[in-house]
Order: C-alpha cells, then structure tokens, then sequence
C-alpha cells in the first residue's frame, strides 16, 4: 500500500525544523478522534517559540498532510 505525507511549510521556517518538528508529532502517534472513532495526528501541536503543526483530516487514508506555521512570530 502506497502512502503518503505532505508538509506544507508557511512563514519563513526551515524546511529540517519543519520535518523535525512533523516528525515529533508523528511520534506521539494517532491522539485525536473523531466522532465515528476514526484516529488523527494531534490536530495542532505548538512549541514555545511560537511555532505549530496542525493536521487536516483528508478523505484519503493513505496520505497525512500538515501545515507548519508560526503561531506567534517574534520579530
């Protein structure tokens, strides 16, 4: 079975901190459900420099897409 991952990077984040970052999530495993029991990645995860992952539920059970972004950009 062929399956898939997709990281959408926005702001200015480096592409290795961003896939470290989705990797942590990862790691902790399916933690969110839905209301039919279905398991997701943690539907966002945050960092205290402001930086988060957030999933999103597709329809497709073989591709997990995240979004990184910060959340709270120091400037």
């Amino acid at each position: 079975m062929k399956k898939r991952i997709i990281i959408n990077i926005q702001d200015d984040i480096d592409i290795e901190d961003a896939v470290k970052r989705v990797v942590n999530v990862i790691s902790g495993g399916r933690v969110s459900q839905t209301g039919d029991g279905t398991k997701h990645y943690c539907w966002v995860t945050t960092w205290a420099d402001g930086v988060a992952v957030g999933t999103n539920r597709k329809k497709n059970k073989n591709t997990d897409s995240f979004n990184v972004w910060k959340d709270n950009p120091k400037e």
